[in-house]
């Protein structure tokens, strides 16, 4: 009977909200709630979609709760995706906000357009989105916006990002732009007429319009000509890749921008620009982001910034660094050209404590420019939603008529992260996830797929500079796994989810080591050093060999560097590395055809070892590894030969493949190595250790495949996992080493 009378309450109350939500409004609150971006819904403008009321706000991640949701349209919450936006830090590959976080932005945007922001619902955006394309134009800070809207939309597209256009020729105009390493991708709204939100990496303003390095002269122009629509909306921000280069480089885009905007409005009107966030101010010390200087002060009620009285303090190079001095040229430069500028920094400036934050380098560097999630990415949504609303730049919500003409964009998956042309490239983790490397990016593989034909969960990995990947490396270092990615710059350890960068180091500049290339890390193995502890190897093109210490944290110091190669160093092995983390006391190094054996130096320094010997392997080496007193190494002949460390002799010979290998991995606890070779084939080989003589346990054919990884994993590490270059697949040989 409890049960029963809680159960008729239930309904009673709800029956009760209902009753509320449906009473007419006074005219007062009618007004207010159309100015605070609430109204009711065009007829042909249905959303499909209802919610639960509840206190958390749907933009704050609420949409991300399933049973929030009602009709038949919800989208599943199992995918990467949804996990993201789900904004659980234990579970998010994003810089999720701490609770203290999110109720440091909640408390602002209670306070900001009278709360407005935490009421909002999906369906009052769609009306904008429906029948158009919402180009997102920016730096990284509008990949966040991205994001948020992705997130605050999940219910309304299949989580299945597109590419911008299905001809791959056109669509390759507008990826790889200079200076980012993102690329263009849409998410296609689901319902009537459609929509797309489409994510465009313009990170200086230098490239929207009279550019010559995008086709068309200029990102703008091109999307005129072969992508967009006059319908569509263009929201544009750049502003912190200028910071390096002064306020001189930023007016002249502004003023191009708006001279661009002016002569093609009659034909393209939608177009809105919205400011630069704020940056604080690092403070390494207390690896914390630093309030405003003394005198900034925001308003929410009111929406104003009060300043310092010195206006002199506005433009130093303090209000250069806030952005304050961003905000007053795009304001003086675009506003009297019509051009609508989004309120996007003063709120900011109050928000010093909610960014990604998040150690960067041996100095304990902190990231005070972008912000974590949920928070001022979603409040810049409302922003835009506000202006939408508001029929900035002309924008209303498209007649029956007009959704009913609009094309429907057929969606091309999006070929997302395609492995690059490298030797070895493949690591297993040491947590039974993989990567490799996708030119300017590392990709995580967090887990195996349960079926074949499942959709991978893979993790993008963007360096901090515009450089292509040359090797990645993966390991278990006291029970945690860490991975590392050597380019042009230098040398980087992310956590195993490709979301925090931990540790950052760059290559000694100077002059390169061959006029044929730039310098750059392409190998690397974690490794013992001469003082009982653990390291990182890295084999530099220059031939030298450097040596890191580890200590927990983790934190990486440089220690040693090696030389001995003459020539770009370009596979490197270990025991410690063979056995995903397992002690060991040896390391091989090779170049082009030359084996070199280092051992640690006994008692020695941290770091310490010692050429112990030199090995002519006769043909150039792809892989090395270490195995019970044995350096494996594959040739670029397509021969696995075995030299024993202790004089450099020759142990075994196995003719593995017809042609070119290009990666080996030896199994963590068996004697046991996998290959791969330019002949297309896959092989797994037991070694000849203890008497036995070598067998194939595998031999297997990937048909038109230019196969550049290897790898055990799975439970037992018993299948063998392998990666094709610009491959959109894991290939995955399930059991093939079990023993």
């Amino acid at each position: 009977m409890r049960r029963r009378r809680a159960a008729g309450a239930a309904v009673l109350l709800l029956l009760a909200v209902l009753a509320l939500a449906a009473a007419p409004l006074p005219a007062a609150a009618r007004a207010r709630r159309r100015a605070a971006g609430f109204g009711p819904l065009p007829p042909h403008h249905k959303c499909g979609v209802g919610y639960v009321y509840s206190s958390d706000a749907l933009l704050w991640g609420g949409v991300s709760d399933s049973g929030r949701c009602l009709g038949g349209h919800c989208q599943a919450r199992g995918d990467a995706w949804a996990r993201n936006c789900a904004f659980n830090s234990g579970r998010s590959t994003w810089g999720v906000c701490s609770p203290e976080q999110q109720a440091s932005s909640l408390e602002l945007a209670r306070g900001l357009d009278g709360g407005a922001a935490l009421r909002l619902s999906p369906c009052h955006l769609m009306q904008y989105l429906r029948g158009r394309t919402l180009w997102l134009l920016g730096d990284s800070h509008s990949q966040y916006v991205y994001r948020a809207l992705g997130c605050f939309l999940l219910d309304f597209w299949d989580h299945r990002e597109c590419e911008v256009a299905p001809n791959a020729t056109l669509a390759a105009q507008l990826q790889d732009l200079p200076y980012s390493s993102k690329v263009t991708n849409c998410i296609h709204l689901l319902g009537p007429a459609g929509g797309r939100v489409c994510m465009v990496p313009t990170v200086v303003g230098t490239l929207l319009a009279n550019s010559s390095q995008v086709a068309k002269g200029g990102v703008l122009p091109l999307l005129h000509a072969s992508f967009a629509a006059p319908r569509d909306i263009f929201l544009v921000n750049f502003g912190a890749w200028h910071k390096g280069g002064g306020p001189d480089t930023y007016a002249p885009s502004l003023a191009a921008l708006a001279r661009f905007a002016a002569a093609t409005r009659a034909d393209w009107p939608h177009l809105l620009f919205w400011q630069t966030p704020a940056a604080h101010v690092k403070d390494d010390a207390a690896r914390s982001c630093r309030p405003a200087p003394r005198g900034f002060r925001f308003e929410p009620a009111s929406g104003e910034l009060e300043q310092p009285a010195d206006r002199r303090r506005l433009h130093s190079l303090e209000g250069w660094a806030l952005g304050v001095t961003l905000r007053d040229a795009a304001n003086a430069a675009l506003r009297p050209a019509g051009v609508p500028v989004l309120p996007t920094f003063n709120f900011t400036v109050a928000l010093h404590g909610n960014h990604v934050g998040g150690a960067l380098g041996p100095r304990s560097q902190l990231d005070c420019t972008h912000y974590c999630q949920p928070g001022v990415p979603e409040l810049l949504v409302w922003r835009v939603f506000a202006a939408l609303h508001a029929g900035q730049a002309g924008v209303r919500p498209l007649s029956a008529a007009e959704l009913a003409a609009a094309p429907r964009h057929a969606c091309v998956a999006a070929l997302q992260h395609s492995p690059s042309l490298l030797l070895g490239n493949l690591t297993a983790m040491g947590d039974g996830g993989l990567a490799y490397a996708h030119t300017r990016a590392g990709v995580v593989v967090r887990c195996l797929p349960a079926a074949d034909g499942d959709e991978l969960e893979a993790t993008r990995v963007d360096l901090q500079h515009h450089s292509s990947v040359q090797c990645v490396r993966g390991c278990s270092i006291d029970g945690a796994p860490l991975l590392a990615l050597g380019n042009e710059v230098g040398l980087q350890v992310w956590d195993c989810a490709g979301a925090r960068l931990l540790w950052a180091w760059e290559l000694p500049r100077g002059a390169p080591a061959s006029a044929h290339h730039a310098d750059y890390i392409g190998a690397l193995a974690f490794a013992a050093d001469g003082a009982g502890g653990l390291a990182l190897a890295a084999g530099a093109s220059s031939g030298d060999v450097h040596v890191f210490t580890i200590a927990r944290g983790p934190l990486l110091a440089h220690a040693a560097t090696l030389r001995h190669h003459g020539r770009p160093v370009v596979a490197l092995g270990s025991a410690l590395q063979s056995r995903r983390g397992a002690w060991g006391d040896d390391r091989g190094g090779g170049e082009l055809g030359t084996i070199c054996v280092w051992t640690p130096a006994a008692g020695g320094a941290p770091g310490g070892h010692a050429l112990a010997r030199v090995i002519e392997a006769g043909a150039p080496c792809a892989g090395l590894a270490v195995r019970r007193g044995l350096v494996v190494a594959g040739r670029a002949d397509g021969v696995l030969v075995l030299y024993d460390l202790r004089d450099g002799g020759l142990r075994a010979e196995i003719a593995a493949h017809a042609c070119g290998l290009s990666a080996l991995d030896v199994h963590p606890s068996r004697d046991v190595v996998a290959t791969v070779a330019e002949d297309c084939t896959v092989a797994v080989w037991s070694l000849p250790v203890d008497g036995a003589r070598a067998a194939c346990l595998l031999s297997a054919v990937a048909f038109h495949e230019v196969l550049t990884g290897v790898a055990f994993c799975g439970a037992g590490d018993d299948s063998v996992a392998a990666v094709a270059y610009d491959g959109d697949a894991l290939l995955l040989w399930r059991g093939a080493a079990a023993g």
